[in-house]
This record gives structure tokens, sequence and C-alpha cells, in this order.
């Protein structure tokens, strides 16, 4: 959105949940990053405006980032990440020493050098559980020592808007020197529920999981392994994947059918990520400004 006092960029984009999300709550978003070619054709065949770049983030600088964005340490509003699920989640291994555990550690590097007005990172549940706690613990610690009030949430997609139960681990830093506690969104009613879209392909291929749903319910929470089915008549048809992830019915996934799953399954819903960042915006950006605009 152009011509948006607020702006924004993202980590670790994927194929573009935050983004579209963040767009769609007003933000002008000035990069999206990720290592993957296909997340990033994806992204940019959906969000053409946004300029990414397609790079480990390991290798990211704050100076690229900044030149990239035409802004000055400081001046960005919103930093939105989504790091590695695989080492905390319960679907998968569950492996406390998971190299990918750290990765979280390069935004807080650019973090520190950006220095950003609010921060949100994106991760699953199991970052909740038992020993992963402590992950939990450090990664709220290393975001206080970049200079912010730092909060963390667990929050569900179905009361944001999404037909799909989905528990995410949502933090919020806001700069110290703004002066405002971070703070997250009031679940949103009536929660959706599924329903019958007649866009859905004719045939989906074999999957390994297979949830049989009907309209009116709240479907499970949807990773790359699911296989959706409408059942209507006692009759099995394919239920849109996209519907289930929170994603418009028009988003293109031009990059195959199962890779594009993997992007749906992976994603922040847009639905969800939209009350997120407009949250942000009315309750810590528009004061900043507000307050701003009356000292100038």
């Amino acid at each position: 959105m152009k011509g948006s006092p607020y702006n924004c960029a993202t980590l670790f984009c994927g194929g573009g949940g935050v983004s579209l999300g963040c767009k769609e709550a007003g933000f002008h978003e000035l990069l999206a990053t990720d290592i993957n070619p296909a997340a990033i054709r994806v992204h940019r065949g959906n969000l053409p405006d946004v300029p990414t770049l397609t790079k480990d983030i390991a290798d990211v600088t704050a100076t690229e980032c900044l030149a990239i964005m035409g802004l000055s340490v400081g001046e960005m509003d919103f930093m939105q990440f989504s790091t590695p699920c695989q080492g905390f989640s319960a679907d998968g291994k569950g492996d406390f020493g998971d190299p990918r555990n750290r990765l979280y550690q390069h935004p807080v590097r650019l973090i520190q050098e950006i220095q950003p007005k609010v921060f949100m990172q994106e991760n699953v549940k199991g970052l909740t559980y038992r020993r992963m706690r402590v992950w939990l613990k450090v990664m709220r610690q290393d975001f206080k020592a970049c200079g912010y009030t730092v909060d963390a949430a667990l929050l569900d997609a179905q009361e944001y808007g999404v037909p799909q139960r989905r528990e995410r681990v949502i933090i919020l830093g806001v700069r110290n020197d703004l002066g405002i506690k971070p703070s997250f969104p009031g679940p949103i009613w009536p929660p959706p529920v599924i329903v019958r879209l007649d866009s859905v392909p004719a045939k989906m291929p074999e999957w390994r999981s297979m949830e049989i749903l009907k309209e009116g319910e709240i479907a499970p929470t949807f990773t790359c392994h699911h296989r959706f089915f409408w059942n209507e008549a006692e009759e099995l048809g394919p239920l849109s994947y996209r519907h289930v992830a929170g994603f418009p019915e028009d988003y293109e996934l031009n990059c195959g059918h199962r890779r594009g799953l993997e992007f749906l399954g992976n994603a922040v819903p847009p639905r969800m990520m939209y009350h997120i960042a407009m949250h942000v915006r009315k309750n810590i950006l528009d004061p900043v400004y507000h307050a701003a605009s009356l000292a100038a």
C-alpha cells in the first residue's frame, strides 16, 4: 500500500502469509526475505510491489536492508519473522538441540542494528512445552537486550478469522524509548467455520493424513501432511486448502501442488496476521505517530 504512513519488513517470508496480512492492515512492505527461491517466486507472484531478497538469513545485513528500504536506523515501523519451527514442533522431532532453533539470533542481530519500533516473532505452541520453555525464555532475554519491552502470548487462529484450530506463540517487542507496552488483539467473534467453495479442483493427489470435514466445522491444525475432504451426502470431495489455511481463493501458488501445500501449512494465516498487525497499528504506532505530530 504505497502512501501508507506505516512501513514494515518480513524475514523468513515464505509464501507471503504475513506480508498479505500486513498489507490488508495498511502497511507498506519495503522488504521480504527468504532463502527459498520457490517461496520468493510465490511471494512475488501475489505481492509484486514488495522488494524481495533471496538470501540465507545469516548473510543478510542491516546495511543492505536499510539501503533496499530507503530507511535510516530507527525508521522502520514493524519487523516480522517466523523462524523455522521443526525443532520445537510436537509434529516433528521436538529436538532441543536442532540447529534451526538458533536461527532467531539473526533477527536479533538485525533488530539490534536496524532498531524497528515494533517487532513480531511467530512460532509453534511447542515453545511452551516443558524444556522448550527454556528457548522461549532465552529468546525474550535476547530481544530485551536489544532495547525492547517484550511480551509473549499464545493465540489461536480460529479466534482471528481463520476456520482452523492453530495455536501459535506470538512474541511482540516495542522499543523502550517509545514508552508503550506490547499487547495483543482480543478474539474476533463469531469464529469462522468451514464453507463449501465451488472453486476447489476436482482431483487431489493422495496424501498421508486425511481429515473429513463438514459445513459449519472448524478444521484441525493444517500441516503440509494433511489432505482435507468435504463430506456431503456421504460423498467425499476435495476441500479448498486455501480456505482452510485462511488464504484468499485467488492466491496463486505457482510452485507445484505439494510445494504449495508446504507453504500453506507453514504460513501464518493472513487473516490472523491482519488482526495482529492492525492491533499494532492502532495500539502502538498510532499513539507514537500522534505524539510525534504534537511535538513537531
